[in-house]
């Protein structure tokens, strides 16, 4: 049988206390670490972007592809349409 010293007792003794003062600390950190993730999914757009399905995402990355190109295009389109008829305008 193995006798301690009371120091060495002593000594583990402050140490699990420390130890369990840090698990404390840390679970009160993961508890608000969650909560804060939870407020923060609450805001995030719902879209496929996320989705597990590879054809979800592929479509839902075609659909935001095209819509840009026709936000860009529109105006490039009116733009040349206007410059066109101007023109087509001033020959006769």
């Amino acid at each position: 049988m193995t006798v301690y010293s009371p120091e060495y007792v002593g000594s583990l003794e402050r140490r699990i206390a420390s130890l369990e003062a840090e698990v404390q600390q840390l679970r009160t950190a993961s508890v608000q670490t969650n909560t804060s993730l939870e407020g923060l999914k609450s805001r995030l757009p719902t879209t496929s972007l996320g989705s597990p399905k590879f054809l979800s995402r592929a479509f839902t990355v075609w659909g935001h592809y095209f819509v840009a190109q026709v936000i860009i295009a529109v105006p490039i389109y009116c733009l040349i349409f206007l410059i066109g008829a101007l023109a087509s305008y001033g020959q006769y």
